[in-house]
């Protein structure tokens, strides 16, 4: 008799290399329909973030109305390569915002020193509390890049955004010299004295944007998110294009505006050099985010919205404008 085999001895049938293939293929699809699922999910998040970011600036810019009579300025300076160019007005939402150590250090709302990026030699002395120090509610996490820009002076780097206000006016010639149509006030204008009430709103505060989002550009040295300068994507924004033009960018033919490699319409980023009509007062930029299919902003309620790429110029500029007497209509 043969002898009987244990059950311990007994053959088994492995996978073959063709079933290998097909339990790697499957799960390979199954991860290919994961993955947009998984971006989609984080995107979502990311895109609330933005909003909530802008729902404490909106909030901020209530505070600074109801405690001062009026909303910030758009800028400290009234008019262009005079003294201060910096702070913008979200430096005076500061102390809104939980930076009241950041907003201190930098002398208040009189803004010291007042040269960031040019001025004197030696530079003045810049307090630690803001050297790389950024502002975490002042980043959208859709843009994914710098927190901080290098300002050209000392090494020093200050905080960039991707949150900007609307500005009067179509370019920054007429921003600079105030000479937009009365219709297309903004909220936001150059120097303390274009500083605006609530009673300014006169479309309604429900009406119209407040800030908006902008992408902080290609690098370090790129001015776009800075706001250390009084020019379209160093701290102005209009509302001369829809979000998310293809449209490029007109900014400043000089560096750290529109050379080298900062056109890049790939990157939802384009842009021409224009330095021409009084050192760039062509210049213009459009609201822009990498969210898909629009931008959101804040209103001058504090509520959020976002608004889509295929908005109608004319309603996205009577959204812009605090008394244009126009009704803006769904959007």
């Amino acid at each position: 008799m043969f002898p009987r085999r244990s059950l311990a001895h007994t053959w088994r049938r492995g996978f073959t290399l063709i079933e290998l293939l097909v339990v790697i293929a499957i799960i390979a699809i199954l991860i290919g329909l994961l993955l947009p699922a998984v971006q989609k999910v984080r995107e979502a998040a990311a895109r609330m973030k933005c909003q909530n970011n802008l729902k404490q600036i909106g909030l901020a810019l209530h505070n600074h109305e109801s405690t001062k009579g009026k909303f910030p300025p758009g800028t400290l300076s009234a008019t262009r390569f005079a003294g201060n160019e910096w702070p913008y007005f979200l430096h005076y939402l500061l102390p809104s915002l939980e930076q009241q150590n950041y907003h201190a250090a930098l002398g208040g709302d009189a803004m010291l020193p007042p040269y960031p990026h040019y001025g004197p030699t030696p530079p003045p002395a810049w307090p630690v509390e803001v050297r790389d120090k950024s502002i975490p509610g002042f980043i959208c996490p859709s843009d994914g890049r710098s927190r901080m820009k290098n300002v050209g002076q000392d090494g020093l780097r200050l905080f960039a955004t991707n949150y900007y206000g609307m500005f009067s006016g179509l370019r920054d010639l007429e921003n600079w010299n105030s000479n937009y149509p009365p219709e297309q006030r903004a909220l936001f204008a150059m120097g303390p004295a274009s500083a605006r009430k609530f009673s300014d709103i006169t479309d309604g505060t429900s009406n119209t944007v407040a800030a908006v989002e902008y992408l902080t550009g290609t690098g370090d040295s790129d001015v776009r998110g800075l706001l250390y300068t009084t020019r379209a994507g160093g701290q102005f924004l209009y509302a001369a294009q829809t979000p998310n033009t293809s449209v490029p960018d007109n900014m400043l033919d000089y560096p750290g505006f529109c050379q080298g490699t900062n056109n890049q319409p790939g990157q939802n980023l384009p842009c021409v050099a224009d330095g021409g009509n009084e050192f760039g007062g062509n210049n213009t930029v459009a609201a822009r985010s990498r969210h898909t299919g629009g931008v959101n902003v804040v209103l001058c309620d504090g509520s959020v919205r976002f608004v889509n790429n295929s908005i109608p110029l004319a309603t996205w500029q009577r959204l812009a404008w605090i008394a244009d007497g126009q009704v803006v209509g769904n959007y």
